[in-house]
């Protein structure tokens, strides 16, 4: 039999490893956040050394390199996303007129293959008016 000790200790042990695994659980969604800022922080702490040597004062210089970091991801976030915007929307329009014309690809797909297959599948399918307009129907909305 254990002491009245010996059961008081293994029960806080028992509830101290069940906070840590309820503390995992509470920060694993911010797992990627804490890491990608880690990182962040590595790469420009000479940035932000070189800063506070010019300038002397760590709060500002922490703040010039903030938005150093901000620019510098979303700067090149928004041309990413203005060239895949334009992308999808060619995308988009060329696949309702392939669509509207009752083909995928011009020429039937003689080779045999799995892409071929499905290519002459889906051309097969569009041959049939109703299937198309369905198609169409759920493109334009």
């Amino acid at each position: 039999m254990l002491k009245e000790g010996a059961q008081s200790k293994n029960f806080f042990l028992v509830l101290m490893g069940l906070v840590a695994l309820l503390s995992i659980f509470i920060v694993f969604p911010f797992l990627t956040s804490i890491i990608s800022g880690a990182i962040l922080a590595y790469v420009f702490y000479p940035v932000y050394k070189k800063v506070n040597q010019y300038i002397g004062r760590k709060s500002i210089s922490a703040f010039i390199v903030a938005v150093l970091i901000v620019l510098l991801v979303t700067v090149p976030m928004f041309f990413i996303i203005n060239t895949l915007t334009k992308e999808t929307h060619y995308l988009y329009t060329r696949a309702k007129q392939q669509i509207s014309s009752g083909r995928i690809i011009g020429e039937r797909c003689i080779e045999n293959t799995i892409l071929c297959r499905g290519i002459n599948d889906v051309n097969r399918l569009l041959e049939n008016e109703s299937a198309r307009e369905y198609i169409i129907g759920l493109l334009n909305k």
